[in-house]
């Protein structure tokens, strides 16, 4: 979407990489990996897309900037059921209960 928008206003835009793409079937890599490096790619697109959007002057890209953002927020919602189903997320350290531990002091 802004690849196309650079090229018709004749500004420079940053290469694809469909010329990456090999034939390759074997993952040097595993599925967890790869999934959790997806999962961090399109965070940080989102806050990329959020960035450019706040200080942007150009009304004319705030629904390119919204539908980019929506989009990666559908896929980051398919990213995070795949990563339930296949057991992948771990509980993160939680704080302790303070009351509880006040309480048991006395």
């Amino acid at each position: 979407m802004f690849y196309d928008l650079l090229n018709m206003e004749n500004l420079p835009a940053q290469p694809t990489f469909e010329a990456e793409v090999t034939n390759s079937i074997t993952s040097p890599f595993s599925d967890k990996l790869m999934m959790f490096l997806v999962g961090f790619l399109f965070s940080t697109a989102m806050v990329y897309y959020g960035t450019g959007w706040a200080s942007s002057v150009r009304r004319d890209l705030t629904t390119k900037y919204i539908a980019a953002i929506s989009g990666d927020l559908k896929i980051g919602n398919d990213w995070f059921d795949l990563i339930i189903d296949n057991g992948w997320l771990e509980q993160p350290p939680l704080v302790e209960d303070r009351k509880k531990l006040a309480m048991t002091k006395k």
